[in-house]
């Protein structure tokens, strides 16, 4: 998860907001999925701290749900 975790952000700025959004949302959801639900507060912190543009909110709107809904459960 480690080895992932780390690809998914290292590579994170080359992509486009959404793509970041959703890879993001995607790793959360493998944390909390593996029973590590404390790690997967750290993508969400880091989806939460992206400038998002006015253009992609709608688009990132379910994803950004979805991930703050994990960290509820």
């Amino acid at each position: 998860m480690k080895i992932l975790a780390g690809a998914v952000t290292s590579n994170l700025r080359q992509a486009a907001v959404p793509v970041q959004v959703e890879a993001l949302a995607c790793l959360a959801e493998l944390h909390v999925r593996l029973g590590d639900p404390d790690s997967a507060r750290r993508p969400v912190e880091i989806m939460e701290l992206l400038d998002i543009p006015e253009e992609d909110r709608v688009a990132c709107g379910p994803a950004l749900r979805q991930a703050r809904q994990l960290l509820q459960a």
